[in-house]
């Protein structure tokens, strides 16, 4: 799967189900527009950051999503990585060997 990632990370906001203060980031997925270039796998995301780790997130929805030129948008909710986006160091996006 070829794809670029990017993460937006707004202001935390607090999750009625969880104690903790959680950050909601937003995910675009920009799927390539070569020839095999989607995937019908399972998609995980993890971020590092200066503040810490995410821990690996599956990327999925009701749509079918990672197709060849195809931009997904998801909305995660985690642990803060870091203060500013600036701060976000690493993404990490592979996917499972299931099809």
């Amino acid at each position: 799967m070829r794809c670029a990632v990017k993460v937006n990370s707004p202001c935390p906001v607090a999750d009625e189900s969880l104690e903790s203060e959680k950050t909601r980031y937003q995910v675009t997925v920009i799927t390539g527009d070569r020839k095999y270039a989607g995937t019908d796998a399972n998609v995980f995301l993890e971020m590092i950051g200066k503040d810490g780790r995410s821990g690996e997130v599956e990327l999925d929805d009701e749509k079918n999503n990672f197709e060849r030129a195809m931009t997904d948008v998801f909305k995660v909710r985690r642990e803060s990585v870091s203060r500013n986006q600036t701060d976000v160091w690493r993404l990490y996006l592979g996917q499972s060997d299931d099809t």
